[in-house]
């Protein structure tokens, strides 16, 4: 729409120029026309996209997703203390692995660092219950 109107625009001037008033003003009007009509549908459009929500309606969605997220963490927290009741073990080297890689020198020796006081505190093989308390130290966002 909007060259559409540039268009019109254009043919205003071009009639203006040559003295053709009457013409000149219609092109004009037409312009505005269309370009008026443009903005208000892309308003229109913008706000038809969108919902608007109370804060009560906003607190309410909040509280229900942090009470979804507490039952998941809860979920977690269950299986992970099922699989150390069980015995079950992460290999140190498979937690590294995933990361290992990265160019930044400082950062691959930090992480040497941190793989070697895992070993030489659990050995080989590590607690399920360990990983699970050291992914949640190490984000929290987990």
């Amino acid at each position: 729409m909007y060259v559409l109107a540039t268009l019109f625009f254009l043919g205003f001037i071009y009639n203006l120029f040559k003295g053709n008033f009457d013409d000149a003003f219609v092109g004009l009007a037409i312009a505005i026309i269309l370009g008026v009509g443009r903005y208000f549908w892309n308003t229109y459009k913008r706000r038809k996209d969108t919902v608007e929500i109370t804060i009560e309606q906003a607190e309410l969605v909040s509280g229900l997703v942090r009470k979804e997220m507490a039952k998941i963490e809860k979920k977690r927290q269950d299986i992970i203390d099922n699989a150390a009741a069980d015995g079950k073990t992460v290999s140190i080297e498979s937690i590294f692995s995933n990361i290992e890689g990265q160019s930044d020198e400082l950062f691959n020796r930090e992480l040497e660092k941190q793989k070697q006081e895992l070993l030489n505190k659990y050995g080989p093989n590590i607690p399920v219950g360990v990983v699970y308390k050291l992914i949640k130290q190490w984000d929290p966002d987990t």
